[in-house]
């Protein structure tokens, strides 16, 4: 079985749009952000495989979207079978993935916002992303007397570490907290 013969006639027949792509790590159907690997099931020859590959994220369980077809029953019913079982599922996660992404981008953007403004506060510090995906972002200003700040989500709420403040000033920042909660 050739798989990118099959791909070729695959992109034509799910319409406009979609082409069959060699690639360093196999054969993919394209179009737009869909992208489908093909490749012969390794343990069932003859039958040919159409895995859905998502955008970057980094947003977490992301269901699978994989069927097997045989090779055998031709370009048509392959394509009639993507379209049924595949696609539709696919489309749909892939919508999710990039609505995430947007969302997290956006976030992303707040937080920066906010950053510089506490770092033009204090001349010298510095901005950096820490957390598992980039998503906290903190700023620390200079010793002796400092402070890390630090961000998530929409930058709506900061936490605040303090180190080596003097005790009045300390006390200061402590009264107007207070007086924020009553």
């Amino acid at each position: 079985m050739d798989v990118y013969d099959l791909a070729v006639g695959i992109a034509a027949e799910l319409g406009p749009g979609w082409i069959a792509r060699r690639e360093e790590y196999g054969i993919y159907l394209v179009s737009g952000d869909a992208r489908l690997a093909a490749d012969e099931q390794f343990n069932r020859p003859g039958h040919l495989t159409v895995a859905g590959c998502y955008p970057k994220t980094s947003a977490e369980r992301i269901p699978q979207s994989v069927i097997t077809v045989r090779a055998d029953r031709g370009v048509p019913v392959i394509t009639r079978e993507i379209r049924r079982r595949l696609l539709p599922g696919y489309s749909a996660q892939v919508q999710r993935i990039l609505d995430y992404n947007a969302a997290e981008a956006y976030e992303d953007g707040l937080r920066q916002v906010m950053a510089e403004k506490v770092a033009a506060l204090f001349p010298g510090s510095h901005i950096r992303q820490t957390g598992y995906r980039g998503q906290y972002t903190e700023v620390c200003t200079g010793a002796p007397a400092g402070a890390c700040v630090t961000s998530h989500g929409d930058a709506s709420v900061l936490s605040l570490d303090l180190h080596a403040v003097p005790a009045a000033t300390a006390l200061r920042m402590l009264e107007i907290l207070a007086g924020a909660q009553s």
